[in-house]
């Protein structure tokens, strides 16, 4: 798959989810199908407002994006300006731009309703002062998984990097073990579809097989799993059991055999469940997106059309469905009526854009070692170096992105005028080789030429 249609995939996964989003604003959370066709009609095909006696988002008009939405924008932003996922960005946005916004009150705020997860985050981190570290909650809901689809785009030619982010989000706001299972889950089909794998009944197996080569570290040691093990940060993500990752494939199956009838589509949402748990919302999004792989607008519709919790079904489905149509293929008249959509589009591309390009083509063991060397040469050569550019590189190295890392550490000693150590000139450049910077750079594509000629200067390395 070539790299602008990685690209192209990438955005239409983060454009698609923001659309499901602002697709549900008008017909959210009617749990009376008759009611939903009474006020809405027989056929919801776009944007809607909501009613005058609605009980949510009241007064919002068709296009605008849910609070759910909202935050998911200052997530987008968040990952366009620092180039990579920050979350100490992403977290200093929610404490000046949200936070102050909410109140226990659960209809005020931006967008017309705050969802559990964020009224226990606002009760954690305002009322009780709590740090970020302790601000997941007990919410059962899809959020996370939400703000998610904008992590696994943006990482979705790193499973590792998409899994470890999409964890360390979700536990900002979501701290259950299930809901953190399947949150991550659904970030690493996100990441795989992007990458161009079909949503079948095999989806599922290559999942694994990132598991079982330690590429995605998901499941405990042990089968016996604490909560306390749940952590980003540890060697595995402690979760009890592989079955999130199976589950893509078992719903594909559902969604592909011919014994098996859900029409029309929309009543997935009476098969799986209309209700706000991820494990009612997210199957039903698989099985619209599995079912319409080639056709966005039919699975966002019937997600909406569904009913119940068919705002946070849209957002996921948009989400699955962009992933593997792409922006390109993604209908014009819903990005037209997209509050603020011709913004969402551009951070989308720029966001894609952004992603790094080649780590998937590494055995994850080589690539975490590269990491390992690249830190330890750094120590040698840390003291030559201005400030500035160390911090630049420190970022990369920070976030799992050697490649990155690696081109600013030497563009940065070639533009100081810093010379390598001899002794690890010879290194060094094996090392650019190991992560296949000889083949395709990052940022500048004469980089390998000016590497080489670079480790040249210092006398100990031929051209080869």
């Amino acid at each position: 798959m070539t790299t602008f249609a990685i690209q192209d995939r990438a955005a239409g996964c983060i454009a698609g989810a923001f659309i499901g989003d602002a697709l549900g604003l008008g017909p959210h959370w009617y749990y009376d199908l008759a009611e939903l066709r009474r006020d809405f009609g027989d056929w919801i095909d776009g944007y809607t407002e909501p009613k005058p006696h609605a009980k949510y988002h009241r007064g919002m008009k068709a296009g605008e994006l849910s609070q759910t939405g909202i935050i998911m924008r200052v997530l987008l932003r968040s990952l366009h300006e620092c180039n990579a996922y920050d979350e100490k960005d992403f977290t200093r946005r929610l404490d000046e731009e949200i936070l102050p916004k909410l109140s226990a009150d659960a209809f005020s705020g931006p967008g017309g309703y705050t969802n559990h997860s964020f009224r226990q985050l606002w009760q954690a981190r305002v009322n009780e002062r709590k740090s970020w570290s302790e601000t997941g909650g007990n919410a059962d809901t899809s959020e996370a998984a939400e703000r998610i689809s904008l992590l696994a785009a943006r990482y979705a030619l790193d499973s590792a990097a998409a899994a470890r982010h999409a964890l360390e989000n979700c536990l900002l706001t979501q701290n259950d073990s299930l809901v953190a299972q399947q949150s991550v889950a659904f970030a690493c089909v996100l990441a795989a579809l992007i990458r161009g794998e079909a949503f079948d009944e095999n989806l599922s197996d290559k999942l694994m097989e990132l598991v079982k080569n330690n590429a995605v570290p998901f499941v405990a040691k042990s089968s016996i799993a604490s909560a306390a093990s749940t952590s980003a940060r540890s060697s595995s993500f402690g979760f009890a059991s592989p079955d999130a990752l199976l589950l893509p494939s078992w719903v594909a199956e559902a969604a592909h055999n011919p014994d098996v009838h859900i029409d029309p589509a929309w009543k997935v949402s009476l098969v799986y469940g209309m209700s706000c748990a991820i494990n009612f919302v997210l199957p039903g999004a698989y099985y619209l997106a599995a079912r319409f792989p080639s056709d966005f607008e039919s699975a966002v519709l019937h997600a909406i059309n569904g009913g119940g919790q068919n705002m946070s079904r849209a957002c996921l489905t948009g989400a699955l469905v962009g992933a593997q149509v792409g922006l390109s293929r993604i209908p014009a008249r819903f990005i037209d009526g997209l509050r603020d959509g011709q913004e969402i589009v551009a951070l989308a591309k720029a966001v894609a854009a952004s992603a790094p390009k080649t780590t998937t083509l590494f055995n994850r063991h080589d690539y975490d070692n590269a990491g390992l060397r690249l830190r330890a040469y750094m120590k040698d050569w840390a003291p030559s170096l201005s400030e500035s550019s160390l911090d630049h590189v420190q970022h990369y190295i920070e976030h799992g992105e050697y490649e990155i890392a690696y081109e600013s550490l030497i563009l940065a000693a070639i533009e100081e005028d810093v010379l390598c150590p001899s002794k690890m000139a010879s290194a060094l450049l094996e090392l650019g080789q190991s992560i296949h910077l000889d083949t395709e750079s990052v940022f500048d594509p004469n980089f390998w030429g000016r590497a080489t000629a670079y480790f040249e200067k210092t006398g100990s390395v031929n051209e080869s």
